[in-house]
């Protein structure tokens, strides 16, 4: 009697495990501060924007991208400008951003890594031609009115 209920203890021990395993990789949650794409094979198949328990297949087959969907900051660092008189300017600037279209996101960038390159090199180009345009006085100046 005792060997067939550690035999049944362990089964069932083994079946929870599994079925928790299988669960795990079945289910998955969206925190109301992402979007979840849903891509089979790589091809973005439905997005989530809204919180909860969803399913998808497996990892082989269906696989998870999440984005945040909160504000997001990139900071460029300092930056050196020449303005038309050629003085050297050092400009630090920052870009608050969201993903609006997490497909599109993932189809055009991938990940944040990827975004704040492509933010990165339109700072830098839109900086370049806006300071290019003034001299340095026109910039800084203690005058309020002087300043563009």
């Amino acid at each position: 009697m005792k060997i067939k209920s550690v035999v049944r203890i362990l089964m069932l021990i083994v079946l929870v495990g599994i079925v928790s395993i299988a669960g795990s990789m079945v289910f998955f949650v969206v925190d109301e501060t992402e979007y979840v794409v849903v891509t089979r094979f790589g091809d973005p198949l439905r997005a989530y924007t809204e919180p909860g328990l969803k399913i998808k297949w497996p990892e082989p087959i269906e696989a998870l991208h999440k984005y945040d969907n909160r504000l997001l900051v990139y900071e460029s660092g300092e930056m050196e400008f020449l303005p038309r008189d050629e003085k050297n300017l050092i400009v630090d600037s920052y870009v608050v951003w969201r993903v609006d279209d997490p497909v599109k996101f993932l189809k055009t960038v991938k990940d944040e890594m990827s975004a704040e390159d492509k933010l990165r090199d339109i700072v830098l180009s839109e900086l370049g031609i806006a300071i290019g345009k003034y001299d340095l006085s026109a910039l800084v100046s203690t005058d309020p009115e002087a300043v563009k």
